[in-house]
């Protein structure tokens, strides 16, 4: 219960970070923080190069540097990476290295999120209601468990430019000061 917990207020958190969240970016949220980036990371040279582009597209920004998504796995924002100025090969490592453990139990937790989502919406507490919560995930289901894009609402207005990283992972990162959190 303590994941389910951690969870709803991460995915509080979020729709309050980011307001034009749809039930798209609900899915995109609740398997992020099931299964972390393990289906991004396929090829090490590929994911560095895809990396190191977008991050060269990012511009700086104060914003935190990471957003709990759940109890195991924040994003890590490009655009305060970057205002920081730290090396952006720290983070291909602490991607990677994130990327490359592989979550037990990640679709048990995957579907347990998705009903904490439909809780939330009904709730009112997220941007989109448990209606369209609930006809989203009915088409999504149907295609079966799989990784979604943010939607274009959503793209256009928050610019998303992040990683996934495991919170343990950060660790592997020196010292750095509360406020850049």
């Amino acid at each position: 219960m303590m994941q389910g917990t951690t969870f709803v207020n991460c995915l509080k958190y979020q729709a309050l970070l980011h307001p034009s969240m749809t039930a798209q970016d609900g899915v995109k949220l609740c398997f992020q923080a099931a299964f972390g980036a393990e289906h991004l990371l396929t090829d090490h040279a590929k994911a560095r190069t895809a990396l190191l582009v977008e991050f060269a597209k990012t511009p700086p920004q104060p914003i935190a540097l990471f957003e709990p998504i759940s109890a195991e796995y924040s994003r890590c924002n490009l655009a305060a990476w970057k205002y920081w100025q730290l090396p952006p090969e720290w983070l291909c490592q602490i991607f990677q290295h994130s990327a490359s453990e592989k979550s037990e139990n990640a679709e048990t937790l995957f579907l347990e999120y998705l009903q904490l989502v439909s809780v939330c919406a009904d709730k009112g507490f997220l941007p989109f209601s448990g209606g369209e919560w609930r006809s989203y995930i009915a088409g999504y289901l149907a295609g079966g468990i799989r990784p979604v894009h943010h939607s274009e609402a959503y793209r256009l207005r928050e610019k998303p430019a992040y990683r996934i990283v495991k919170k343990t992972a950060v660790k592997l990162l020196p010292d750095l000061p509360a406020h850049r959190f």
